[in-house]
C-alpha cells in the first residue's frame, strides 16, 4: 500500500482524525506501518483504543480502492495531508483534514477559500440564504470549501454548484462515511 493509499485508509476508519494520525505517524513512523499494524500494537498508541483499532484494521484494500474509483467516477481529486499539492494554509492549523476531496484544480487563490458551515436542520430561510452567499462568493472566485453535513453546509455547495465553474473543496469530517454514500445523501436532500 502506498502512502497515500494508507492515509485513505486511516480516513475511512472511524475516529481517525489528524490528531490520532500524528500519534500514529510519532508511533510507526510511516501510515503504511500504521494500517499493517495489529490491533495489539495500534492499542499502544496514545488515544488509540480496542474500538478505534479494529476499525483501523477493519479497512481493507478493496475499500481504499473502491474510494479512489467512486472519485474519479464522479471528476473528484483526493489529496492527503502528505501530498505536495495540500494546501499550505491548511497544514498550518491545529488539526488539518486528514484528506481533502476536490473537484476541479486547487489553485493558489484558493487561499482565499470559505467555509459556509450553520444549522443541520436550517430554516428554509437559512438554507436559501447559504445557496446565495455561496453563488455570490464562487462568482467573485472564492472557493468554497464544506465538510458535507447536512443542511446549511449542503446548500452552500449546491449553490456552489449553481455556478457554471462547479469547483469545490471537500474536508471531509465524518471519515466514516464514502465519497459515494455523502452524494447520494446530497442528491436525496
Amino acid at each position: 500500500m502506498t502512502p497515500r493509499e494508507a492515509l485513505v485508509s486511516l480516513n475511512l476508519a472511524t475516529g481517525v482524525g489528524s490528531v490520532r494520525l500524528r500519534k500514529l505517524l510519532e508511533y510507526f513512523g510511516t501510515p503504511q506501518e500504521a494500517v499493517s499494524a495489529s490491533v495489539r500494537a495500534l492499542m499502544s498508541v496514545d488515544g488509540i483504543g480496542e474500538q478505534i483499532a479494529n476499525q483501523i484494521v477493519s479497512v481493507k484494500k478493496a475499500d481504499v480502492d473502491d474510494e479512489f474509483r467512486q472519485a474519479e467516477g464522479l471528476g473528484v481529486s483526493i489529496i492527503t495531508c502528505l501530498d505536495p499539492e495540500y494546501p499550505l494554509n491548511l497544514k498550518q492549523i491545529a488539526d488539518p483534514p486528514i484528506v481533502l476531496y476536490v473537484k476541479g484544480a486547487l489553485r493558489e487563490k484558493d487561499v482565499a477559500g470559505i467555509a459556509i458551515v450553520g444549522s443541520r436542520q436550517a430554516s428554509v430561510y437559512g438554507r436559501i440564504n447559504a445557496q446565495c452567499f455561496a453563488r455570490q462568493l464562487a462568482a467573485c472566485g472564492v472557493t468554497i470549501i464544506s465538510g458535507l453535513a447536512r443542511g446549511v453546509d449542503t446548500c452552500a455547495i449546491w449553490g456552489r454548484w449553481s455556478d457554471t465553474e462547479g469547483r469545490w473543496l471537500l474536508s471531509e469530517a465524518d471519515s466514516s462515511i464514502s465519497i459515494r454514500k455523502r452524494t447520494q445523501a446530497w442528491l436525496n436532500g
